[in-house]
């Protein structure tokens, strides 16, 4: 594809990636003044633009700091279009590869990061299914951003674009279900998790073969080498939550990426052992990391990758059986099309506009008589019958009678019943999930996927928000015929408050605002994001610790280590 000069309102620069899907831009916005990533999908395959088009719906409405933002969607000389935030960093496999990724602090400082964007996802009904290196960039700054929802899937409706036959996903990352086509969860993208940090400790894949169908089989029968064996930096926590997540059964994994988060969050040696986790604490740690990789153009450039599946280093081409079969596999290399959807050729074009000319004078010259004289002569048109002049008859004139006129009583119209507003169908979303009712009535979604789709007459209508240890409570949002979505969100933050180690003095009570939060250690407790007056008495100290606090939204945990007498 020729790299255009603008895609909508999007000015393009260079090209960045390309390959049988489609290309990805270097883009700028006037508007905004940003910099941003183009992703146009010029694959003419309907299911493929479904997904295409899937994936901004997906991720336009996952907004966290650990998946990358999209900004808008398009479609551009019949092309689709995804605008996305533009990336600098490296990917992961780029820092496997170098070698920089370094102690288990470091690997625990980016899983904890991933598990982070993965489980905003996963509450909100999202499975990723495609979890590997290549889509996980970390920035100078040391944040980890997921990248690439292309195959991603919903949990609300079963999706069918996913057919026998089709190679989803890197093959040596897929999960046991993915290849037996089974049914897919989170606990699908918990195991492709411990895949990655097994390369992020050993730098080696756990399943690897000369074939897809030799690295197939070794998932689904083989037990991959001990993850300690080949490296002396994985500790013995660290070794069991890889172990854990890649196990071949989903009932023996981890039942949620939350889990696998506190597990890593308790490992000794890990970031945040004690309660200690924060964004910044673990962005910090793998900055130090990234800041080790010689500087170059691809600091401030994302790296050019070709798309196509058949170019990709280490990954089979085959196409992947959804049967449960590992035996009979075809190779299917990807092409681009150069010719993109909506660009034909001119001889079609110039012979399209002939035949419009012709029809159009062919019906002119039947509906002009006057027209057919002047080109056919007197005998009109070969192909059309003469008409037969019709006589025009004398008509006979008749007397006007002289009618009185009537008076007709005035009929008194009957008032026409009003119309019943008919339901708008349109999107909840709840952030964070939570338990709703709507005036009243219980909403089956919310707690469990952070919304769903509901219908509601025309109107104001009351939205009550519940979530445990947090106070209730409502919202008003008014519905017309063009309400398309409603967001609620709940102003929610996260607090933890630890007791000095130095100063052990028993029984501290935590009050936020006047009002009793609960005793020390108080763990991730959920609080109102702002601004609060926070108080914690011990019965042996005759000084309580008093500061008012900025306590900020989820998921960033505000945490305290507090002494009589503080701050």
């Amino acid at each position: 594809m020729e790299t255009p000069k603008r895609i909508g309102k999007y000015e393009i620069s260079s090209q960045i990636a390309a390959g049988g899907f489609g290309v990805i831009f270097k883009g700028w916005d006037p508007f905004i003044k940003r910099t941003v990533a183009v992703k146009m999908c010029a694959s003419p395959d309907e299911e493929v633009r479904q997904r295409f088009q899937q994936e901004a719906q997906f991720v336009g409405n996952l907004v966290h700091r650990n998946i990358t933002l999209v900004f808008d969607f398009g479609v551009e000389g019949g092309i689709p279009y995804i605008v996305q935030e533009y990336l600098t960093g490296y990917d992961l496999d780029q820092l496997v590869k170098a070698g920089v990724i370094g102690d288990a602090r470091t690997v625990a400082s980016i899983l904890l990061q991933i598990c982070e964007g993965l489980d905003f996802a996963h509450t909100r009904g999202i499975v990723h299914r495609d979890i590997k290196p290549s889509n996980i960039r970390v920035l100078e700054d040391g944040t980890v951003k997921i990248m690439d929802f292309g195959i991603a899937k919903s949990l609300e409706g079963g999706s069918k674009l996913t057919q026998t036959g089709i190679a989803l996903g890197t093959a040596g990352y897929l999960a046991p279900e993915q290849i037996q086509g089974g049914a897919v969860d989170p606990r699908t993208d918990i195991f492709a998790f411990g895949v990655v940090a097994y390369e992020l400790v050993t730098g080696t894949r756990p399943f690897q073969g000369a074939s897809l169908s030799n690295v197939l089989y070794q998932i689904l029968n083989d037990e991959p080498a001990d993850p300690a064996d080949l490296s002396s930096r994985c500790p013995a926590e660290l070794r069991a939550i890889i172990l854990k997540c890649m196990a071949k059964k989903p009932a023996d994994r981890f039942q949620s990426i939350r889990k696998v988060f506190e597990a890593l969050r308790a490992m000794p040696t890990g970031v945040g052992h004690g309660g200690e986790t924060t964004a910044e604490a673990t962005t910090g740690v793998v900055r130090l990391a990234v800041s080790s990789m010689a500087p170059s153009s691809a600091a401030h450039e994302p790296r050019t990758r070709d798309l196509s599946a058949a170019s990709r280093e280490d990954e089979p081409t085959e196409r992947v059986p959804t049967d449960g079969s590992v035996t009979e596999l075809t190779r299917t290399p990807e092409v681009i099309d150069d010719e993109a959807p909506g660009r034909r050729s001119p001889v079609l074009l110039i012979f399209v506009l002939l035949l419009a000319a012709l029809v159009g004078s062919g019906a002119a010259l039947y509906f002009s008589r006057d027209l057919q004289t002047l080109v056919f002569g007197a005998d009109g048109a070969p192909w059309l019958p003469t008409p037969t002049p019709t006589a025009t008859p004398t008509p006979t004139p008749t007397a006007t009678p002289t009618v009185t006129p009537t008076v007709e009583p005035t009929a008194t119209a009957e008032p026409e019943p009003t119309p019943t507003p008919a339901p708008v169908s349109l999107r909840l979303h709840v952030d964070p999930p939570a338990t709703v009712t709507i005036d009243g009535r219980p909403f089956d979604g919310g707690r469990k996927t952070g919304g769903g789709p509901v219908s509601l007459l025309p109107g104001a209508h009351t939205f009550t928000i519940s979530i445990p240890d947090f106070p209730e409570r409502t919202l008003t949002r008014t519905v017309d015929a063009t309400t398309k979505t409603i967001v609620l969100t709940l102003d929610l933050g996260l607090l933890t408050v630890v007791g000095d180690p130095a100063v052990q003095l028993p029984g501290g009570e935590v009050f936020l605002d006047g009002d009793r939060l609960g005793a020390l250690p108080l763990i991730r407790k959920k609080v109102a994001a702002g601004s609060h007056e926070l108080v914690v008495r011990w019965p042996d100290a005759a000084t309580p610790y008093r500061a008012t606090v900025e306590i900020p939204p989820a998921p960033t945990v505000l945490q305290l280590t507090v002494a009589p007498g503080g701050p």
